[in-house]
C-alpha cells in the first residue's frame, strides 16, 4: 500500500450542488464554496453535506456531480481542553 501524505489524500465525493458562493481573500483572489448534499441511505435518514473549495466552479446549483478532492485537516485543541479535527475538501485539479 502506498504511505499516505498531505499531497495523496484524495477520495470521490458525489451529490447534488445546494450552494455555491464566491469568496474573495483579502489579497484579491477569488474562490468558490460548493454545498453538496449526498443522498441519504433510507428515506428515513438524514443526507449527508459537505463543502467542497475549488479555485473554479464545479457546477451549476441542482447539478449532480462527482468530483476527486484532496483531503485537508489539522488538529485543535479547544480553551475547554477538548481536541476537535478540522478538515477542507479541496477540488483535485
Amino acid at each position: 500500500m502506498e504511505k499516505l501524505n498531505g499531497t495523496n489524500l484524495v477520495a470521490p465525493v458525489q451529490g447534488k450542488l445546494s450552494e455555491i458562493t464566491t469568496i474573495t481573500t483579502q489579497s484579491g483572489k477569488n474562490f468558490y464554496r460548493h454545498i453538496l448534499s449526498a443522498p441519504a441511505k433510507d428515506e428515513y435518514s438524514h443526507p449527508d453535506t459537505v463543502c467542497v473549495l475549488s479555485e473554479r466552479r464545479i457546477g451549476d446549483q441542482g447539478q449532480e456531480i462527482t468530483v476527486q478532492v484532496r483531503i485537508r485537516g489539522r488538529r485543535n485543541r479547544a480553551s475547554s481542553g477538548h481536541t476537535f479535527y478540522n478538515h477542507e475538501l479541496w477540488e483535485q485539479l
